[in-house]
């Protein structure tokens, strides 16, 4: 038997679209590593994340609503203190927005 759970339970998800140069793998050890300096284990835990390719260079990730700003800090302290390429194209809450973003964009 499968539960419904209501909307107003459910967290928010927000898709945040990016372009760099790195590869999808190196991406997500790199944000790993970011939000474990910032936030210690337990944030590493809370902050959870998924990276989605959509094209070459183009990636988006898809994170719960509180989640968001730990990412956008944990990209900030890749760009500044360890010289990553990574420049953030937008925000969006539904992914098709967000693929329309990176589409159109760069």
């Amino acid at each position: 038997m499968k539960f419904k759970i209501p909307v107003d339970m459910k967290e928010r998800r927000r898709y945040i679209c990016i372009y760099t140069k790195l590869s999808k793998g190196e991406l997500i050890g790199c944000l790993k590593k970011a939000i474990n300096e910032l936030a210690g284990i337990k944030g590493t835990g809370f902050h959870k994340f998924m990276i989605i390719s959509i094209a070459r260079d183009k990636y988006i990730i898809k994170a719960a609503e509180p989640s968001v700003k730990a990412i956008l800090t944990a990209v900030l302290t890749l760009v500044y203190e360890d010289n990553r390429v990574i420049s953030i194209i937008g925000i969006s809450g539904t992914l098709r927005k967000a693929r329309e973003l990176c589409e159109h964009l760069l």
